[in-house]
């Protein structure tokens, strides 16, 4: 009876971690789209309304050849060639009757013709236009988009193209399309966009519900890979069952794992020497130790200083005494492959630890060590640069390991104090 609760509210748990998510994400891309729909909607709206204005223009000039000009006095009329356009609306309504559209030409900054009537059927000509669009256009050499233009109490979106004769300015032709015929086709795209996504909803959350079992459990894995990782334990090995689809999932995998190589490098790895650093050194220390006073397996612990590495900086300058601390690095790490580790303990002094060998035998190998590190020509520029150790090994026990490191360090400044280049044990 438990674990059909728990069934049924692991089922629950999924339908929540599938649909809520999507329906979010949905949200969020609907929003998005809506906002590129009505800004492509805006577009054509633009590209139809610049095309009709500049036509207008067009056959104003074609069926008018000639300036505009004022005539009269008390009785004003704009006269283009020998044409007086007042009252002469035809043109205007028979491309308003194909388009749609309501079209308007000013001379100046003043309405004087209008396919535009107000509630008493009287064309709105006389009127003047809003101050910016003035500016904007009749006093540039460019056409203008509004979406917010309100004639007559209606709002309209619209194209002022201004009407030149010669190198001037001398009116505007207004295209404008009604706002709530555009809104409507933003929304009718919008709601049909959200079937769509609301129907994409439901067959993907059925899909992906026969698959989140099985996803969910991969992804644990991850977790509980990422959970050790992120405590430390840098030894923890990515479960195989992740990798069994070549998916999403097994790429996180991947990630995962190369993260926790990039942080342990970064956290155990000294960035110089590319060596293990002090803080690997302590903790890989405590490891061996744990497993001597467990089985008795003999370990042994030196500490290795550059002789004169101070003299080396001064004389040939630090980026030289990087490369000697690599060197000697490289040296002790290839010398230390399978008899334990080696680690940079701080400035010019190494760690290394014997992980199953006793006194005399680390000595032994030690030895070896130094002696390659003596037989080593650094090269720098025409010269060779010859460099000695001083070193203090001593034999791991059950005491703390400060204190055991400390007998070490000991053993060294004894050899550094009586001429250095040696082992002192």
């Amino acid at each position: 009876m438990n674990k059909k609760k728990n069934f049924n509210g692991i089922n629950k748990s999924l339908i929540v971690i599938i649909f809520v998510p999507l329906i979010v994400m949905i949200c969020l891309v609907d929003i998005a789209i809506a906002g590129r729909i009505k800004k492509i909607v805006y577009y054509e709206a633009e590209e139809e309304l610049k095309n009709i204005a500049f036509s207008v223009n067009y056959l104003v000039d074609s069926l008018y050849p000639g300036d505009y000009e004022i005539v009269g006095k008390e009785q004003v009329a704009i006269v283009k060639g020998e044409k007086v356009l007042n009252g002469n609306h035809d043109i205007l309504d028979d491309i308003k009757f194909e388009t749609g559209y309501e079209i308007s030409i000013f001379y100046q900054n003043t309405r004087i013709l209008s396919t535009i009537e107000d509630e008493s059927g009287d064309r709105i000509v006389g009127t003047t236009i809003r101050k910016s669009v003035l500016n904007t256009v009749f006093n540039s050499e460019v056409g203008e988009f509004y979406d917010n233009i309100e004639v007559n109490g209606d709002d309209y979106i619209s194209y002022y193209y201004p009407i030149r004769d010669g190198s001037k300015n001398v009116g505007m032709v207004a295209v404008l399309k009604n706002s709530e015929a555009v809104e409507s086709k933003i929304w009718k795209e919008i709601f049909t966009l959200f079937i769509i996504t609301m129907t994409g909803i439901l067959i993907v959350g059925i899909i992906s519900y026969n698959y989140t079992k099985k996803l969910i459990i991969r992804i644990s894995k991850i977790n509980k890979f990422l959970v050790k990782t992120s405590n430390g334990d840098f030894k923890e090995k990515m479960d195989g069952s992740v990798y069994i689809r070549n998916d999403e999932i097994s790429e996180m995998g991947k990630v995962a794992e190369k993260m926790q190589f990039s942080l342990k490098n970064l956290v155990e790895m000294d960035s110089l020497t590319e060596i293990n650093n002090r803080r690997y050194g302590d903790k890989y220390l405590i490891d061996v130790q744990k497993k001597h006073m467990e089985s008795g397996v003999p370990f042994s612990v030196a500490i290795i200083d550059i002789d004169y590495f101070k003299k080396i900086n001064d004389t040939y300058g630090h980026h030289v005494g990087d490369i000697v601390l690599k060197e000697i690095a490289t040296i002790l790490k290839e010398g230390m492959v399978g008899k334990g580790f080696a680690c940079r303990w701080g400035g010019e002094e190494f760690l290394l630890v014997f992980d199953r060998d006793k006194l005399e035998d680390a000595f032994f190998y030690l030895k070896e060590i130094v002696n390659k590190i003596r037989a080593k020509k650094i090269s720098y520029n025409d010269e060779k640069i010859s460099v000695t150790v001083t070193c203090g090994i001593v034999e791991g026990s059950d005491e703390p390991i400060h204190v055991i490191v400390k007998e070490a360090d000991n053993k060294l400044y004894k050899g550094k104090t009586n001429g250095r280049n040696r082992i002192v044990k």
